[in-house]
């Protein structure tokens, strides 16, 4: 950290530890909640192995204690939101301009 402020940056870490877990779950519950799609996009052995990848996640920072550090660098001071409520804002705000309804899942590129 000492290193990144030398060259004039002011940086900020945060562990994301339980905010990782949580979202992979919420991944892997919207997953399985429309996993019919998946299947019809790809096919069941791509299912399976997102189920398996999306749990094995989960797990290993849920049980195994992995973390995740986000660095944020800036020149100055207090333009980097200290919490990330902006998000959560954000993805309600798009929510409400698309009448609430979730969008079909698409192939990459599409």
């Amino acid at each position: 950290m000492r290193l990144l402020r030398d060259t004039g940056n002011n940086p900020r870490r945060r562990t994301v530890r339980q905010d990782r877990r949580e979202t992979l779950k919420a991944w892997r519950e919207g997953f399985t909640a429309r996993r019919e799609e998946a299947v019809q996009l790809y096919d069941e052995r791509f299912a399976l192995m997102w189920e398996f990848y999306l749990a094995a996640c989960e797990m290993t920072f849920r049980k195994q204690g992995m973390m995740n550090f986000q660095l944020q660098l800036t020149k100055r001071q207090g333009v980097v939101p200290i919490t990330r409520d902006d998000i959560a804002h954000e993805e309600a705000r798009l929510r409400a301009r698309e009448g609430g309804a979730r969008s079909k899942l698409k192939l990459a590129g599409e």
